[in-house]
């Protein structure tokens, strides 16, 4: 099935993000959430 527009920039926003955590360093899905400055999409992360 095809991703909607909103959705693959989602995933484009995510995977940009995650790519900035340093090798060996943890994260959270809240934190990539607020990078993103959307809270209410951490359980979506």
């Amino acid at each position: 099935m095809p991703r909607s527009d909103e959705a693959q920039a989602f995933f484009h926003a995510v995977y940009s993000a995650v790519q900035e955590i340093p090798y060996g360093k943890v994260t959270t899905y809240g934190h990539i959430a607020m990078l993103l400055k959307d809270l209410v999409k951490s359980a979506s992360v």
